[in-house]
């Protein structure tokens, strides 16, 4: 292979890598309790991009989303962020839908490009999937990307026996306490998790 071949395969190579920068993931806790207020974060690394767009799918049974908030087009456009009207969250459905673009300029950098505020409402392990990605580049096109961590977020009660009673419940401290040792079965607490036996000490004294 000649010096002139290397340097068109060297130029393709950084040039692909270039192009396939791109990436996205969700940041979410592992679990939150039942009434917990908290946010889970789509998290854009991207280069010359003119804005993203994407759906996010949660159990509705479990969480209710409350609000959206953009964060790295808003403050990495080097002109105009504009907020399509088609962002919001659809709790009937489960969806959140989010589009934003940056008209006249463009976004590079890695941020949170939406951060979402979720209310747990009731127990239970709920998904949360990426779906319909679109990164744009300065002519229209799709930009190439890498996605590969939907997520779940457990939703945990401090009523471990279910009898309505969440402070000062000595049945659900012993229950766990047992958990913990390992002498009860089908637990919510694992065995000899000092974390979660910390949580639901918390739990009873009601802090």
């Amino acid at each position: 292979m000649n010096i002139k071949k290397i340097i068109i395969v060297a130029v393709l190579i950084v040039s692909f890598h270039a192009l396939s920068a791109q990436t996205i993931e969700i940041v979410s806790p592992d679990y939150v309790w039942v009434g917990d207020t908290f946010t889970v974060n789509v998290t854009l690394n991207v280069t010359d991009s003119v804005g993203a767009r994407f759906d996010l799918l949660f159990d509705n049974t479990i969480l209710t989303g409350l609000s959206i908030d953009a964060d790295l087009i808003n403050t990495t456009c080097s002109s105009n962020p504009y907020v399509s009207p088609l962002t919001g969250i659809n709790n009937t459905s489960g969806k959140v839908i989010f589009e934003e673009v940056c008209l006249g300029g463009t976004v590079t950098g890695t941020g949170n490009i939406a951060v979402i505020t979720f209310n747990a409402t009731n127990a239970g392990i709920s998904n949360l999937n990426l779906e319909n990605i679109k990164i744009k580049n300065t002519t229209g096109y799709d930009m190439p990307y890498t996605y590969t961590n939907n997520k779940t977020i457990t939703v945990k009660t401090c009523d471990l026996n279910n009898d309505g009673i969440i402070i000062h419940d000595y049945n659900d401290l012993i229950f766990s306490y047992k958990c913990f040792l390992g002498i009860e079965r089908n637990c919510k607490i694992n065995y000899q998790d000092w974390k979660q036996i910390k949580e639901e000490y918390e739990c009873f004294v009601g802090s």
